[in-house]
């Protein structure tokens, strides 16, 4: 199953966790994904509101509420 995000699709079923800018793990993540050259930034120049942690290492930047992108996956998984 997919989530549209913009320009690009999502695989629902490989996102190990969606984190918050509020919470330091998202800044030490983002450190560790960049060192390693595993960010993916789809903010299209907006300000990132949440991270997408995949679950082959890679960090996802979203423009999106971290609640939003919730309903997002579970409107996909429940098709409505």
């Amino acid at each position: 199953m997919f989530i549209n995000l913009g320009k690009f699709y999502i695989d629902i079923d490989r996102v190990l966790a969606i984190l918050s800018v509020e919470q330091s793990n998202m800044r030490r993540f983002k450190r560790a994904a960049s060192h390693d050259g595993k960010v993916i930034d789809l903010t299209y120049g907006g300000k990132t509101k949440s991270m997408l942690i995949m679950d082959s290492g890679h960090a996802i930047l979203t423009s999106y509420e971290p609640e939003e992108l919730m309903k997002k996956i579970w409107k996909e998984k429940n098709g409505f």
